[in-house]
């Protein structure tokens, strides 16, 4: 017999003594935004990008088209307003190549509740285009502290009384498409990430 002491099979799984252990790829923890986390900011993104989309597109398109506020006349109107509300005089006429070409302000005449005239301003220039029908402005007037019936008339011409044009509103919606557009592109490019990170 040998006096040698047997040794016994060395699992290969075992690490050798002051071996250091070696992570196995993907085993180690990430430095970066997994791609599950990815994925959930891509799809929140991408709602609230066309939440905000639709709500410009819209809002735009009521701003432009809205009725509602809108009292169509031919030859003259006449209309009982608040004290200090405002109304924005149109009148229709053919499509023009000339984009300046707008009717002068005595086109059309406002006669307060005393039947005195009331002043027309011609700020700011507004048109809109509808089946072959150009609508321009003539002016804007705004009733006095007391209120009352004011009477529109334009030399029997079609026309229409509008609320003034909501500028701060136009620029909302223009900010909301470009914000909505601006999300969807982001939630695009998560999406890209989270996919080439899977």
């Amino acid at each position: 017999m040998s006096n040698q002491y047997r040794r016994g099979p060395v699992r290969p799984t075992d690490p050798q003594p002051g071996t250091p252990r070696m992570l196995q790829p993907g085993t180690g923890r990430s430095k970066t935004a997994p791609a599950s986390l990815l994925r959930i900011l891509g799809i929140l993104a991408l709602v609230a990008g066309v939440a905000l989309l639709s709500f410009g597109v819209l809002n735009l398109v009521r701003h432009l088209t809205d009725d509602v506020h809108s009292q169509r006349f031919s030859g003259s109107v006449s209309v009982v307003l608040a004290g200090g509300e405002e109304r924005t005089v149109w009148v229709e006429g053919p499509t023009s190549d000339n984009d300046d070409e707008y009717p002068p302000v005595d086109t059309c005449r406002v006669l307060g509740p005393d039947e005195q005239p009331v002043t027309l301003s011609v700020q700011p220039r507004s048109k809109m285009t509808n089946t072959g029908v150009t609508s321009r402005t003539v002016g804007t007037f705004q009733a006095g502290p007391a209120g009352g019936e004011y009477t529109v008339e334009c030399d029997g011409q079609q026309g229409r009384l509008t609320d003034p044009p909501d500028i701060a509103g136009l620029i909302k919606s223009a900010l909301s498409i470009v914000g909505g557009f601006l999300l969807i592109l982001w939630s695009v490019f998560l999406f890209s990430r989270a996919r080439r990170r899977s």
